[in-house]
């Protein structure tokens, strides 16, 4: 058996097992749904993270001071959202 290096060593309509995944050595990070590949996103980065905390701050501290009360329902309707 061929070991897959590449995605385009692998038919993109083709339905493959866990097994198969298993003996894969790509440098694409893939899963398998229903058999089918899928190309993972990459999670993200330490300053998107940043970015994002600094502008949920800044939009839950506007929410609080606007409209008064509980912070915590601009975040819920954020995560929702988003």
């Amino acid at each position: 058996m061929t070991t897959i290096t590449q995605l385009s060593q692998l038919d993109s309509d083709g339905i493959y097992s866990y097994a198969d995944y298993l003996t894969w050595q790509l440098d694409e990070t893939v899963e398998l749904v229903r058999g089918k590949i899928m190309l993972m996103v990459p999670a993200p980065n330490v300053m998107h993270q940043r970015i994002s905390r600094k502008l949920l701050r800044a939009i839950d501290t506007y929410y609080a001071e606007i409209i008064g009360g509980s912070q915590h329902g601009i975040c819920l309707l954020i995560r929702v959202v988003v």
